[in-house]
């Protein structure tokens, strides 16, 4: 990589932190053109204020805040004021996995206010970029690291979702989350049921979740229902009422919106329709 390049690592991922030179000295201006991007770009001001247009939203900056910018988003600077000193970045996840994580955490740019030993940190690479001094690469790249990973606590990211717990293998991973929602979809206290079982955060089991199913515990929570509701309207002459309350719903109402969403029709003509089953 080139010497204004740097990479991060996070865990078993990695983030490749760009750095242009003439970004470390501008002072006093900061002329561009409305633009989008790739990248996460961080600027942070260590002098002056400015406000900074993000598609349709104007935000102002101040010195001792930083603005996270996400990819794809419009934006550029519509006015500066002070005696402007301002600290630039841009990083790229290396894979999809953190990607996606970073995606949840910071869903589009946001203003955030920056501690004082962050901003001393921002200093001291302005510093040691200046000086030129040996390993000075080596020494800026554990200062990068210092700061992202310090930006990252602060916006909650809470890391990639380890390998599955209790040295569990993959399939007996999946198997034990299946399991969960077979014996369990009546519960209304079931997300945090299952984090427990799986030692996981909540927000790690909702990365875990989307990882394996493409979906949110509600989401996979309403088809092993729906799915548990259909089995039992097919084999059994249960009155609607009792199936709605054997798969978790205390309001028959609910059940018939949440049905007819997820199947088009409602739980009687789907019982009409439906070949019957031996249960």
């Amino acid at each position: 990589m080139a010497n204004n390049s740097f990479s991060v690592q996070l865990g078993k991922e990695r983030l490749w932190v760009r750095m242009e030179p003439a970004r470390y000295i501008q002072r006093h201006t900061w002329q561009v053109r409305r633009h989008c991007h790739g990248n996460y770009e961080l600027q942070i001001l260590l002098g002056g204020r400015c406000r900074i247009s993000v598609e349709d939203r104007v935000l102002p900056l101040q010195t001792g805040e930083g603005i996270l910018i996400v990819p794809g988003e419009y934006h550029y600077p519509n006015s500066v004021e002070g005696d402007l000193l301002r600290f630039s970045l841009a990083f790229t996840p290396e894979t999809p996995i953190l990607q996606q994580v970073l995606q949840q955490v910071l869903s589009k740019s946001r203003v955030i206010s920056i501690p004082e030993k962050l901003l001393q940190l921002c200093s001291d690479i302005f510093q040691e970029y200046a000086a030129g001094n040996l390993f000075k690469n080596e020494i800026m790249q554990a200062m990068l690291s210092q700061l992202i990973i310090h930006l990252l606590r602060q916006l909650n990211f809470e890391g990639i979702p380890s390998d599955p717990p209790n040295s569990l293998s993959e399939t007996q991973f999946i198997i034990s989350i299946d399991d969960f929602f077979e014996n369990n979809f009546a519960e209304s206290a079931g997300e945090e049921l299952l984090a427990a079982e799986l030692n996981l955060s909540r927000r790690q089991l909702d990365r875990v979740l989307r990882k394996y199913y493409g979906m949110g515990y509600r989401q996979k929570l309403i088809r092993a229902r729906m799915d548990h509701a259909a089995w039992l309207l097919r084999t059994t002459d249960w009155h609607i009422s009792r199936v709605a309350a054997y798969v978790g719903y205390t309001s028959d109402s609910a059940f018939f919106q949440v049905f007819r969403s997820h199947f088009g029709i409602t739980p009687s003509r789907y019982r009409k329709q439906a070949p019957k089953e031996q249960p």
